[in-house]
């Protein structure tokens, strides 16, 4: 129960020590918990850039086309670093908010910090730059990704 207390307290609702928490809250958490751990709530599907970058002055510096992340964790992407356009092609992880790209070929990874929204389905992709100012990509849920059915991934 004090796990549960813990969780409610970290989503942001009041939860007074000593109390019984009552079902439907239980309910809620169980609810919310299952649909985080599974992989349907998660980066699987395939998702495409809305134009929005913050800050304003990074536009042109870093962005990602569509980029479908697959069941298999193989990706495809169409990024942009700087200008140059590229189609980048590998594996990636994604956990506790870390996505970690690892192109085909032997290229170096590259790690992103990504916030997923379990509501309307959109990411931010946080890229730091050397400078030490950060670039926020959104990125909206699109679609599956081509081996991936619609009990896996529910485009909003």
């Amino acid at each position: 129960m004090v796990w549960l207390g813990g969780v409610v307290s970290f989503i942001g609702l009041q939860y007074k020590r000593g109390t019984i928490m009552p079902n439907s809250l239980k309910l809620s958490i169980l609810v919310c918990g299952s649909i985080l751990i599974s992989g349907c709530a998660g980066i699987r599907g395939r998702w495409e850039a809305t134009g929005k970058i913050r800050p304003a002055d990074a536009v042109g510096e870093f962005s990602v086309g569509d980029a479908p992340f697959n069941y298999d964790s193989t990706y495809e992407a169409t990024m942009s670093y700087g200008g140059n356009e590229r189609k980048s092609t590998g594996t990636y992880t994604y956990a506790w908010n870390n996505l970690t790209l690892t192109p085909d070929g032997g290229g170096s990874a590259r790690e992103y910090d990504v916030k997923i929204a379990l509501i309307g389905g959109t990411m931010d992709i946080e890229y730091e730059r050397e400078d030490e100012r950060d670039i926020h990509v959104e990125m909206k849920r699109a679609g599956c990704a081509k081996d991936c059915d619609k009990k896996c991934c529910k485009p909003s």
